[in-house]
């Protein structure tokens, strides 16, 4: 058999050898139960009276020189043997088969010149001489009609003609020759009646030789052209493989595989409800308008029937208005009466594109991106509290290491940012002009859509700030103190996105910038900060459904401003880093702990004293994988390392390894 790998010769000896072993094995159980068996011999020691198949008993006695093959019977009984009859010659079991190959190729000489042969196949007016114990376990559809009680099991010449007509008579003799040799050849003319063959006459191994070949030759031409025929003939293995091949490259179908409207409605929901969907299709941000064109066309080939059921898949949220506008034109075109349905859900996907600032409310878990892993991502330096999913070749995200290499691109510039980046359903806000936009202290709030690559422009705050805190909590962003070229601010904002408006709320208990904050459990806590000439070491408390703060009434041990405040999740916040005067101030080494129950601030121990601790510089702070707090600079980032502490063992250690993470550049930028 042909097969398309550089190791070839290998596959098909491997494979001619496991089709050898697994026929024999067949035959052995045809021996011990006495089917088909055409010979007697005796144990020499015993005189026990075993019934065996006269064309196995020849092939085993054919590598003795003194075999003569007119005495078989007489030869075996005269061999040096035990008490046990040895059949481990004739029959030989599965784990002592070096000599199946050479059995099996004189019985196929045997085949050839008409010897032993018990039974003939005629189809078309051309014979075929066979064994029939050698059909029988080389193929169900034999064995059933030579062990059952069937007139063909009497007959010595059967008339195949009517399976000839449901097959390609002129591939019966490759069929034949598998049976007794392991080894076909296939080619893309022959593949399809072989196959039939393989199925009519209930050859699993050459079924399974079949599906091998056509899954050496999946492609996007013929992946749906093969699934349906792998539903056709139940091929579980190339259904398995072609239904990976469709699912892994379906966006890129429409165009190449014409094949696609073989597809049944049933077969869809398996594709279309996958988070992988196109996972090996690039750009992935734009896999899913691929997706629509072609359900939209496979739907155009059913005339519309049950439309929404199947674009209901579609995650319009992904798929630019234009795409989608495209479509709706496409589908309006055709006239179809049961189009209507297809229409309204289009309607619908145009609604939510329409409700432009509204769309982080109206997100759900069949709206996000197929195939992304989700990443830490930084804006212009600040790291965004949680992580993003990204699609592949994604314009606006660039890895860290790519800014290495493009130093104008990265922002390692003189002072440290003033903005803020904040999440809400899988959109990044960045809150206060960044670095690349050169605004310093600013009202602009940008938002960017990692579904579609996008960038837009929200409402503003009311007050132009920097070193502010901003967090996510519901519905709601929220910014919270600052300062401004007028000084530090005690005034809070909350940005609803469905008004896409801010309001004022509750003004901070003081005046205050570059403080460290926490949401937990619903609420902020705000550590630490700088008033307009000192640091503090107050912890704060705001209740965003009350709209009211609350005073912790301990202190923390080291007053401090600069520094990050991050969550264990085991009910604990950990003050790191910072300075003790926004003036020249010096560095604060200690580390401390609130607990949230107790309300109280507990000494830990000291940070290293390394960079990024040695600097006044601003400070990125996240979990890892492991619950270890993982703390590098925001400037600069090259010139420090990443800094790791175990929470259980109380230990730090300098990572030198570069942070992995995309910064997501502006359209400004």
């Amino acid at each position: 058999m042909s097969v398309d790998e550089p190791n070839a010769e290998q596959h098909c000896l491997a494979s001619k050898l496991k089709h050898y072993c697994a026929l024999f094995m067949e035959l052995k159980n045809l021996q011990q139960n006495g089917v088909l068996c055409d010979a007697t011999v005796q144990a020499r020691n015993t005189g026990e009276t075993v019934k065996v198949h006269k064309v196995v008993l020849k092939s085993a006695k054919s590598f003795d020189s003194g075999y003569d093959s007119d005495t078989e019977e007489e030869y075996y009984r005269n061999t040096s043997c035990s008490d046990e009859p040895v059949f481990e010659e004739v029959y030989p079991p599965q784990d002592k088969m070096k000599h199946v190959a050479e059995q099996m190729e004189y019985i196929n000489t045997l085949r050839r010149r008409g010897e032993c042969c018990d039974i003939t196949l005629q189809a078309s007016g051309i014979p075929y001489q066979a064994h029939k114990v050698v059909l029988a376990a080389g193929s169900e559809y034999f064995k059933i009609m030579f062990t059952a009680d069937m007139k063909e099991s009497s007959m010595s010449c059967i008339n195949l003609d009517d399976a000839a007509k449901q097959l390609d008579d002129s591939q019966l003799h490759k069929v034949l020759d598998y049976i007794y040799t392991g080894e076909i050849s296939i080619d893309n003319d022959s593949i399809l009646p072989i196959l039939l063959h393989s199925r009519y006459f209930q050859i699993p191994t050459l079924t399974n030789e079949c599906q091998d070949v056509l899954i050496a030759q999946l492609s996007k031409v013929n992946c749906c052209g093969f699934y349906v025929l792998a539903k056709c003939f139940a091929l579980d293995a190339l259904k398995k493989e072609s239904s990976l091949y469709i699912h892994d490259y379906f966006p890129e179908l429409k165009g190449v595989s014409h094949d696609i409207n073989l597809l049944e409605k049933v077969d869809f929901p398996q594709f279309l409800q996958s988070d992988n969907l196109g996972q090996n299709c690039a750009p992935l941000n734009k896999c899913e308008s691929r997706v629509l064109n072609n359900v939209v066309e496979w739907l155009s080939s059913a005339n519309f029937q049950d439309a929404s059921e199947l674009l209901s898949n579609i995650r319009f949220t992904l798929v630019p208005k234009k795409d989608i506008l495209e479509q709706y034109k496409v589908i309006q075109s055709t006239g179809s009466e049961n189009s209507k349905s297809a229409l309204n859900f289009l309607q619908n996907a145009l609604e939510y594109h329409k409700k432009l600032y509204e769309q982080p409310l109206l997100q759900a878990p069949n709206s996000q991106l197929r195939a992304c892993e989700s990443s830490r991502v930084c804006l212009d330096g600040v790291l965004a509290p949680d992580t993003v999913k990204l699609p592949s070749m994604c314009f606006h995200a660039k890895r860290a290491e790519e800014l290495k290499e493009n130093p104008k691109d990265s922002s390692d510039k003189i002072r440290d940012p003033f903005h803020s980046v904040v999440l809400l359903n899988g959109f990044v806000y960045v809150i206060g002009g960044t670095r690349q936009t050169a605004q310093g202290y600013s009202k602009e709030v940008l938002r960017y859509d990692s579904r579609l690559d996008t960038w837009i422009t929200v409402a503003p705050m009311n007050r132009e700030r920097g070193d502010f805190y901003a967090c996510a909590i519901g519905n709601y962003l929220y910014v919270f103190g600052g300062r401004n070229r007028r000084g530090v601010l005690s005034s809070c904002e909350r940005y609803d996105p469905k008004r896409n408006s801010w309001d004022q709320i509750s003004d901070l208990p003081e005046a205050l910038y570059m403080m460290a904050g926490v949401v937990e459990n619903g609420c902020v806590y705000l550590s630490g900060g700088f008033t307009e000439y000192d640091a503090v070491g107050t912890t704060s408390k705001y209740d965003p459904e009350k709209n009211q703060w609350e005073e912790i009434p301990t202190f923390m041990f080291k007053d401090r401003g600069y520094h990050v405040m991050i969550s264990d999740g085991q009910g604990h916040l950990w003050a790191i880093g910072g300075v003790d005067n926004p003036f020249a101030g010096r560095n604060v080494w200690e580390v401390e702990r609130f607990d949230i129950e107790d309300q109280m601030w507990n000494y830990v121990g000291q940070v290293l004293a390394i960079q990024p601790f040695l600097s006044v510089q601003r400070l990125n702070a996240f979990l890892d994988d492991g619950g270890r707090i993982c703390v590098f600079a925001v400037t600069n980032i090259d010139h420090s390392p990443l800094m790791r502490y175990d929470i259980g063992q109380n230990l730090w250690e300098a990572i030198e390894e570069p942070v992995n993470y995309f910064e997501i550049i502006t359209e400004s930028g």
